[in-house]
């Protein structure tokens, strides 16, 4: 494969995977902004503590694990907010 080709094939992959998160936002969008979505994303918000403290005084294995749940939380709503 040439040096022109090799940069071709990526630049295919790097948009064909571009295409693929923006079609993942959208399911992520239909999703969570349904009636029902907006009820489970809520909860969800409350029980990965999307907006309050995961730090658990003199734990650091459960500290890490409210973090991990808050990471994934605020993935989904990254994903939601095109921003």
């Amino acid at each position: 494969m040439t040096e022109t080709q090799q940069t071709e094939n990526e630049a295919y992959t790097q948009e064909r995977r571009q295409q693929e998160i923006e079609q993942l936002r959208d399911m992520y969008t239909q999703t969570f902004t349904s009636e029902n979505g907006v009820k489970v994303f809520n909860d969800l918000a409350n029980r990965c503590h999307a907006m309050t403290t995961t730090y658990v005084s003199g734990d650091a294995n459960a500290s890490a694990f409210e973090e991990g749940k808050r990471a994934v939380f605020l993935h989904i709503k990254n994903m939601i907010n095109k921003e």
